[in-house]
């Protein structure tokens, strides 16, 4: 099988111009069929398209030599993504993934695969996705998760289609990703201030409406910071979620992976928690205690970053030092950790897998200091006795003392 460039003196689509040779060009392949006969295929965009192209070809008739699949039986990408769209119940996730499949389908017509059949697909041409939204300027963490929709698509096809147990779908290769971790804490003096502007009374030149924004972001800011949930988590509370009989606030987590199993934690109905409730119902605008539909909305960061303005506070994710309203979480679980609260205790109370705590625990002066108070007391019992001082003939580093019947090595 030969990889090569065919030239042409007329412009076709998607064939470049070489300005050497002074014709158009594109990729191709040159390949002697398993019956003998010669395949000549030009017009591929790229050479790593051509080579996929080519080892597709060998790969089926590999499989008809030895009937392994019926090759007229491959589904389309497209109908593979509606069998799979149709099986998603959560709206959020199935809007997502219908985006993320039809931008992947457009992105691979350019490349001249219009609706191609998943055999087609190799890691090259699904790479083309990749390029097309880094050329959006998207995040390599959000096209991670966006090729993981992708990836899940294509490894259910052996669900949707039983005929193709014997095919392997082309590997997925992600984005990679340096692994940061937020060390952000608020302290509270930060919180004062900045609850101070967002709870202040409504002004001469603010309307109600925003006065009433401003004052829910508010109560979230403080409910964050009490319950130590994720904001999407309040979001969506309601009345419903307030167990009075139970003194509990049943809170549902909103992770990817806790939708499914609607999994749930309690926290206690303390005073606070039902001061910011009441007001709160008093003052929703929808639905939800805390939002009209339920999900996050610019107003909200709008607030906090109008809110940190006023405190003299730095905002922002990629800021040095920033701070955005998940640092509440953060901030919560570790004054929980500090506290001296077991992990089951710190578990139930925000929802954290025991391996992923440490992400959200971070050391402060206070606990350093008790930390390093408990090794000072261990030192000192260990030495009790002992002198140090070289005047006094302590430990030097070449002798060998004794004390009662141990030896010091130094």
């Amino acid at each position: 099988m030969a990889i090569k460039k065919f030239y042409s003196n007329k412009a076709k689509v998607g064939w470049r111009w070489e300005a050497g040779k002074k014709q158009y060009y594109s990729w191709g392949l040159d390949i002697r069929l398993a019956s003998g006969k010669r395949l000549r295929e030009p017009g591929f965009a790229s050479r790593e398209l051509a080579e996929a192209a080519g080892a597709r070809i060998r790969l089926s008739e590999i499989n008809r030599k030895y009937e392994l699949v019926d090759l007229q039986s491959f589904p389309t990408l497209r109908e593979l993504a509606n069998r799979r769209l149709a099986t998603v119940s959560d709206h959020a996730e199935r809007v997502r993934s219908e985006r993320v499949l039809n931008v992947l389908s457009d992105c691979l017509a350019t490349k001249g695969l219009a609706d191609p059949k998943i055999n087609e697909l190799t890691t090259a041409a699904i790479s083309v996705y990749v390029e097309h939204r880094h050329q959006e300027k998207v995040k390599d963490e959000t096209i991670n998760r966006e090729l993981r929709i992708i990836a899940a698509t294509l490894n259910q096809a052996k669900h949707f289609f039983p005929n193709l147990e014997d095919w392997h779908p082309p590997r997925v290769r992600f984005v990679k990703v340096e692994k940061t971790r937020r060390e952000r804490v608020v302290n509270s003096g930060e919180a004062r201030s900045i609850l101070y502007y967002l709870l202040k009374p409504q002004g001469s030149d603010e309307s109600k409406k925003i006065f009433l924004s401003r004052r829910r972001a508010g109560l979230l800011f403080i409910l964050s910071a009490v319950t130590g949930a994720r904001p999407g988590e309040l979001l969506r509370l309601s009345e419903q979620d307030i167990l009075t009989d139970l003194n509990v606030l049943k809170i549902t987590g909103r992770k990817t992976r806790f939708k499914k199993a609607k999994t749930v934690r309690y926290f206690p109905l303390i005073d606070v928690v039902k001061t910011i409730l009441k007001e709160g119902i008093e003052i929703r605008a929808g639905e939800f205690i805390f939002s009209k539909k339920g999900t996050i909305t610019e107003t909200y960061y709008k607030q906090i970053r109008n809110a940190c303005e006023f405190a003299g506070v730095t905002y922002g994710r990629k800021v040095r030092g920033g701070l955005i309203p998940y640092d509440l979480r953060h901030t919560a679980t570790t004054l929980i950790a500090q506290s001296g609260a077991d992990m089951e205790t710190l578990s139930s109370i925000t929802g954290h897998s025991h391996h992923s705590l440490w992400h959200y625990t971070h050391a402060s002066n206070e606990s350093i200091g008790r930390a390093v108070s408990v090794l000072e007391r261990f030192a000192s019992s260990a030495l009790e006795a002992i002198p140090l001082s070289c005047d006094d003939g302590g430990l030097s580093l070449d002798t060998v003392q004794s004390v009662g019947n141990a030896s010091l090595l130094n």
